[in-house]
């Protein structure tokens, strides 16, 4: 791009304007609150760097020659498209906050984080993502270290302040060693095969192991995982069964090849994932990620699996999309 020339700049145009629209230099110095002969030594300046007369001098008032027409209107029009582009930055900057945190399993953010935050980029000049256990990430929103959680965990179900939207319900099924033949009863299971399961750390692990216990199951435990694609492949290699859900299969489908998956024959059960904000804190963005974050579910991470396995289509809901 070719720099401008010595003299040409945004306030030589408001100057130019200004004397051609008030009919002198006298009234325009008067109105942008400089002196005469600063005002002349601009409009000298501006008529050197176009290389051309703006104003006759020897008419009285002086007014604008020919070339100083049609530079005029040319000037008005770089001067409104200045003004606008700096309202258009001004609004954005009003619109947009210096910095978002989200929180969610690693289930959620390995199959839609890095799109969800790209859907988020008009929103924050600053974005992060935290993925891990959800007590942690519950406290960590509670003290306005985080902005927003998704979570299967109902935790929360009670604090004041706060707003939940579904997005997600889906429902436990049960995965086999891929040879491994029989129904997916999970009474018989618990004395046929070792139970793998997430550890009571994570809401997963203690909402499984609650419906165990309402079941009155206890399956020996030999192995205990806090990610779904380590247990998966402990069932993979044929160590165990385990209780898992479609979006805990969607983060590594590579595993697909060696599992069995089957519904649950009775004591069927699933998870509700919400995304949770705090009532004070921008609940426009709030609702927005909320559709997003469903969308996604549903499209990137849900459809998927359901192609695998298209027996979990009508347990499946997306009440948030």
């Amino acid at each position: 791009m070719q720099d401008l020339p010595r003299g040409f700049d945004l306030k030589s145009l408001r100057a130019f304007v200004a004397a051609v629209e008030l009919g002198g230099m006298t009234q325009a110095a008067r109105q942008l609150g400089m002196t005469q002969s600063n005002m002349s030594q601009i409009i000298g300046h501006l008529e050197e760097a176009v290389d051309a007369p703006l104003f006759d001098r020897s008419a009285r008032p002086i007014a604008p020659t020919s070339v100083g027409h049609s530079f005029y209107h040319q000037a008005r029009e770089i001067l409104m498209l200045a003004d606008e582009s700096l309202r258009h930055v001004g609004r954005r900057q009003r619109d947009t906050i210096s910095a978002l945190t989200i929180a969610m399993p690693d289930s959620v953010a390995n199959s839609i984080g890095a799109k969800l935050l790209q859907t988020l980029r008009p929103k924050a000049r600053r974005l992060q993502l935290w993925s891990g256990i959800s007590p942690h990430q519950h406290d960590a929103l509670l003290s306005r270290n985080v902005d927003m959680v998704i979570t299967a965990s109902d935790a929360l179900s009670h604090t004041n302040g706060l707003v939940r939207q579904a997005l997600l319900r889906e429902p436990y099924v049960v995965a086999l060693p891929h040879d491994h033949e029989g129904p997916a009863d999970i009474k018989s299971l618990a004395t046929t095969l070792p139970f793998i399961r997430y550890t009571l750390r994570s809401a997963i692990g203690r909402q499984i192991e609650g419906q165990l216990n309402r079941l009155k199951i206890r399956p020996p435990v030999e192995m205990e995982f806090d990610s779904a694609p380590s247990q998966l492949a402990a069932v993979a290699a044929g160590m165990g069964w385990s209780l898992t859900t479609p979006l805990c299969l969607r983060q590594d489908m590579s595993l697909l090849a060696g599992l069995r998956v089957l519904p649950l024959d009775s004591g069927r059960f699933g998870r509700s994932l919400s995304l949770i904000a705090r009532e004070d804190w921008h609940p426009d963005i709030a609702e927005a990620t909320a559709r997003s974050a469903a969308a996604l579910l549903q499209d990137e991470a849900i459809a998927p699996i359901v192609r695998a396995y298209p027996w979990m289509a009508d347990s499946i809901d997306a009440p948030g999309r």
